[in-house]
């Protein structure tokens, strides 16, 4: 059974209050945007972020929006993205597992590097 996003919030050790974002985009599932609420205050619908499981065809065009938002830096804050499994793979080739946080340092110029992973 998947636990509800409140209860990965609230046994955490990772605080989330010490993260000042400048935006948290989410993909419309529910789940997600619940997440992002929860744990950042706010949730931005953005369709880019949508899981294409159902439909590859979308997978390059998502792909392409995330990166050029991903690769510049924010002009404050974090910027905290809420997606999908699928999503983040085919963006980082990380593959992480439920509730996993991909950290990443925006390069600029569509360029990222992968910082880490933090487990839940």
């Amino acid at each position: 059974m998947i636990e509800p996003p409140s209860k990965w919030i609230r046994d955490s050790s990772l605080i989330v209050s010490s993260v000042t974002c400048s935006m948290s985009p989410s993909t419309q599932w529910c789940r997600c945007l619940e997440t992002a609420r929860l744990a950042f205050g706010g949730a931005a619908p953005w369709p880019a972020l949508n899981s294409f499981f159902r439909d590859r065809t979308q997978e390059a065009e998502r792909t392409r929006e995330v990166r050029a938002v991903v690769s510049a830096r924010p002009a404050t804050g974090t910027l905290v993205l809420v997606t999908h499994q699928l999503n983040i793979g085919a963006l980082t080739g990380v593959h992480p597992a439920e509730g996993e946080l991909v950290v990443l340092t925006p390069l600029g110029h569509d360029h990222f590097r992968v910082a880490g992973t933090m487990r839940p």
